[in-house]
């Protein structure tokens, strides 16, 4: 599907999954709001197209940075974090950057406690 940008400063991602990310959506980079999701399609292979706005068009942004969706609250609402690379080549106006999924919020959380609930677990036998 070929798509036409016009008007600002656009790029896009590739995705398996959206997770909930749609129009309007957050684009968040060094910590601060950039722009926001212009539109999310579904592609002829199976994957979703995101496309998305920058508010400034001199952001000088890698073109190895990632743009990954994440959690943008407590609430689950969906934001694209980019994630700035390395190489000194920047992103062109309507380029591509990998499309990346962070971890859930649910996930972060099950990562620290299955660890501690196994540490508890092991020193309430030791009381026994």
């Amino acid at each position: 599907m070929e798509t036409t940008f016009s008007g600002g400063f656009q790029m896009k991602a590739y995705n398996e999954d959206t997770q909930g990310l749609g129009s309007g959506n957050p684009v968040n980079y060094n910590g601060g709001t950039i722009g926001s999701v212009k539109r999310v399609n579904l592609t002829n292979d199976k994957l979703v197209e995101v496309i998305f706005s920058l508010d400034e068009d001199n952001l000088d942004i890698p073109i190895d940075s990632k743009a990954v969706i994440s959690s943008a609250d407590l609430l689950g609402s969906k934001a694209i974090r980019i994630d700035r690379g390395n190489i000194p080549k920047t992103v062109e106006n309507g380029g591509i950057l990998d499309g990346e999924i962070d971890q859930s919020l649910e996930e972060q959380v099950k990562e620290i406690l299955i660890p501690i609930t196994s540490d508890v677990s092991e020193l309430l036998k030791q009381m026994e």
